[in-house]
């Protein structure tokens, strides 16, 4: 069952981030995120603002939707990603939380595409 929650959260991932309406995941949306983000924190603590994210990361990596090259510091270099993207771009804050993840990661860490 896990491992479908799993697939199936990296199918949602896949889309285009118009189609996140179309899919069923989480209602938790990108402006909650947000605002448990907006306390400092050590990434490596894991609230629930750092969890979500790295969580998020960690599927998306797995699925190879993003590829970071030098995963030393891990916890660090995501939380930092997504943590200004949330700040940076609060006009996606209607979005699921999970989408914008995504497109933060995405746009730091695109996966090249084999030739």
């Amino acid at each position: 069952m896990r491992k479908i929650a799993i697939m199936a959260a990296g199918l949602a991932l896949a889309q285009p981030a118009h189609a996140y309406q179309d899919v069923v995941i989480s209602n938790v949306k990108a402006g909650a995120l947000a605002s448990m983000c907006e306390r400092p924190t050590d990434a490596l603590n894991m609230d629930p603002c750092n969890s979500f994210i790295v969580g998020a990361a960690d599927a998306l990596q797995y699925g190879r939707m993003v590829c970071i090259a030098k995963p030393d510091g891990y916890p660090y270099v995501v939380v930092g990603v997504v943590r200004k993207f949330l700040a940076d771009h609060p006009e996606h804050h209607g979005l699921p939380a999970v989408a914008v993840v995504d497109m933060a990661l995405i746009e730091k860490f695109p996966c090249k595409k084999a030739r």
